[in-house]
């Protein structure tokens, strides 16, 4: 392997209804050309772990929960 080489480990949430194999494929190509676009470096692999699948409720929940922090530091 190239000493210039790296492997990416990306870790996400896919929100419901999203095909996850799409998702990770589509991470790993824009990750993939951005690192090499912007470094000298080679991306031997990007692996793409998928933590959590985000329900509509849970996503609700994570902005209610954003909002009172705002307000709390405001």
């Amino acid at each position: 392997m190239n000493e210039n080489a790296v492997v990416l480990e990306i870790f996400i949430n896919v929100e419901y209804g999203y095909k996850i194999s799409e998702v990770a494929r589509e991470v790993q190509s824009v990750v993939k050309k951005e690192i090499e676009t912007m470094t000298d470096m080679q991306v031997a692999a990007v692996n793409v772990h998928v933590l959590n699948i985000i329900q509509e409720k849970e996503k609700d929940k994570d902005k209610d929960k954003e909002i009172i922090e705002t307000e709390i530091i405001e």
